[in-house]
């Protein structure tokens, strides 16, 4: 929980970037999924700003916003808060 305190002290955002649950495989994957819905859950909680992005280095890496919310729904949130982690970027940086 000390990280989350050190991100809501520092009215900080956390980037989450989902092409690295994207690529990874097997084991790694399946840890790194348990990790980010325990994480989440605790941003959740303690209402931490966070947002995704897929961090695309070419066309191939690109993901549609529905793929988006589906990886956000696998890592435990709502539609609506997984649509609300891309769609609410703007807002967040403004502040």
């Amino acid at each position: 929980m000390g990280l989350i305190q050190k991100i809501r002290e520092k009215k900080s955002i956390l980037l989450v970037n989902l092409l690295d649950v994207i690529n990874a495989e097997g084991a790694v994957r399946s840890l790194l999924i348990n990790k980010l819905r325990l994480f989440l859950e605790l941003c959740v909680k303690y209402k931490v700003p966070f947002v995704f992005s897929f961090l695309a280095s070419n066309e191939m890496e690109m993901r549609t916003l529905k793929e988006g919310i589906a990886i956000g729904t696998l890592l435990g949130l709502t539609r609506q808060q997984a649509k609300n982690a891309f769609l609410n970027i703007k807002d967040l940086i403004k502040k």
